[in-house]
C-alpha cells in the first residue's frame, strides 16, 4: 500500500507561521488590573477552577481563550489519526512546536510543551544528554533521541517560551496532541505544533455535506480510521465506500476516486 505524506498544523492561540510570538500571552496575576486577558491570535486556554470568585474571565468575554474549570495532569486537545480500529498505522517522521505557557520542565517532564502522543507517552518519554534540571534556559540537542529543546528563546511578559524539535520515525496507530500540565490551576498555554506524517493512501469520497449530515456521520467514518483531515483513512476501500454511498444517498451526486483504482462508469452518479 503506498504511503501519502501528511502535514499537520495546530495551532492554540498562535499565528502559523512566526518564529516569535513575543506579545502572545495570557495574565495570571490575580492582583493585576488585567487578569484573566489574554493577547493572542485566535484562542489560548485557561485554567482557572475557581467559578465563584471568578464566573467569567475577561478572556472567555471577549473570545480569546477556552477556560479549563478542572486542573489536568495531561490535557489532549486534538487526535490526528485514529486507527487502531482497523488495525493500520500511521508514521511519525517529524515535529516542531512553539508553546508559551505558566509551567515549563518540571524533571523528566515536558510540562507546558505541546507534544504528538502515542498510548500512553511521548516517542521521547525519558532523555539523556538534555539536562531537564537546570533552570529554564537553553537545554540542549539530544543525539540519543534526535531532540532539540530551547526555554526561553525569547521573553513574554508572563509564562515561559517552551520550544521543542524532534526528528525521527515512529510507527503508531493513534497520534494525539497532548500537553503537560502538572495538575495546576490559575495556567494558560497557547501554541503551535507542526506534525510530518505518512499514512497509507485510500479511496477519497466527494460529496457535499452540511454541517449537520457531517456530525451524523462521524460514528460511521470512525469505524473506518480517522484523521483529521478527513482524506486518509486506511481502513476504507472502494467497494465499502461505494455501497455505503449508494445507500445512504441514492438521489444525491458524489464521485469516489483512488490513484491506480479505475471504478465502472455506474458506480459514478
Amino acid at each position: 500500500m503506498p504511503f501519502n505524506y501528511v502535514q499537520y498544523i495546530t495551532n492554540y492561540g498562535f499565528g502559523i507561521y512566526s518564529r516569535n510570538y513575543s506579545s502572545s500571552y495570557c495574565q495570571t496575576n490575580t492582583s493585576a488590573s488585567d487578569y484573566g486577558k489574554c493577547y493572542n491570535t485566535g484562542k489560548a486556554y485557561f485554567v482557572q477552577t475557581d467559578t465563584s470568585t471568578y464566573p467569567t474571565l475577561p478572556c472567555e468575554t471577549d473570545g480569546t481563550c477556552v477556560r479549563l474549570t478542572y486542573t489536568y495532569y495531561i490535557y489532549t486537545l486534538a487526535t490526528l489519526f485514529d486507527f487502531s480500529s482497523v488495525g493500520k498505522q500511521g508514521i511519525l517522521k517529524w515535529f516542531h512546536s512553539l508553546t508559551h505557557s505558566s509551567v515549563s520542565v518540571a524533571g523528566p517532564y515536558f510540562r507546558g510543551f505541546l507534544v504528538p502522543v502515542f498510548g500512553e507517552f511521548t516517542p521521547f518519554s525519558f532523555f539523556g544528554y538534555v539536562n531537564a534540571f537546570s533552570s529554564p534556559q537553553f537545554l540542549g540537542y539530544d543525539p540519543v533521541y534526535n531532540l532539540w529543546v530551547y526555554v526561553n528563546r525569547y521573553t513574554i511578559p508572563v509564562g515561559y517560551v517552551n520550544e521543542i524539535q524532534y526528528n525521527d520515525t515512529v510507527m503508531v496507530n493513534k497520534l494525539t496532541i497532548q500537553i503537560g500540565l502538572g495538575s495546576a490551576n490559575n495556567i494558560y498555554f497557547a501554541g503551535r505544533i507542526y506534525a510530518g506524517v505518512f499514512q497509507e493512501t485510500s479511496p477519497l469520497a466527494v460529496i457535499p455535506l452540511d454541517y449537520n449530515e457531517y456530525l451524523k456521520y462521524n460514528e460511521l467514518r470512525r469505524t473506518f480510521g480517522y484523521s483529521i483531515d478527513g482524506i486518509n483513512q486506511p481502513g476504507w476501500n472502494a467497494s465499502d465506500i461505494v455501497n455505503m454511498l449508494k445507500e445512504l444517498f441514492p438521489d444525491r451526486a458524489w464521485t469516489v476516486s483512488y490513484t491506480h483504482l479505475t471504478l465502472p462508469t455506474s458506480d459514478l452518479v
